[in-house]
């Protein structure tokens, strides 16, 4: 007899994730008798609600996984970390890092691993918060001064 549990797993778009949670929705990995509802969010939802205590699964950024570290475990493989790829801090014109001091910057989220990162580059900023999407254009329109992309 197989016991059937329902888990919820929660996926950012980032194309690792999504493989992973179509796998799972499409029943082509076993998951030992447990059955996946599968949510899709932005990182930094994602990490809200995971400091909330749900999904019962989910990505986390590593910085948000110091945070809720004592209700999830962490699986041995998967992250958006290597050398030569991940955070950029992008905007209009080429600037020395020291005239962002002060500056506005978009950010996706303040628990995710790249603002941690970009605050420890550059200590003194205001992040300005907002989607994913839209930060390219802010900077475009010139809305914030710089703002911070992954990949």
């Amino acid at each position: 007899m197989t016991l059937e549990v329902e888990d919820t797993r929660g996926h950012s778009s980032d194309s690792d994730d999504a493989l992973v949670a179509y796998a799972l929705s499409e029943g082509l990995v076993e998951a030992g008798g447990i059955w996946y509802r599968v949510v899709q969010h932005d990182i930094q939802t994602l990490n809200k609600l995971a400091m909330a205590g749900e999904p019962d699964v989910s990505a986390v950024t590593a910085h948000c996984f110091a945070l809720v570290c004592h209700q999830y475990a962490v699986f041995t493989h998967g992250a958006s970390f290597g050398r030569n790829s991940g955070p950029c801090l992008v905007g209009r014109d080429m600037v020395a890092s020291a005239s962002l001091q002060g500056k506005r910057i978009a950010v996706r989220g303040l628990v995710t691993s790249a603002y941690l990162g970009l605050r420890m580059f550059l200590r003194d900023f205001e992040p300005v918060l907002m989607a994913f999407d839209r930060i390219m254009e802010s900077v475009r329109d010139g809305d914030v001064d710089a703002g911070l992309v992954i990949y």
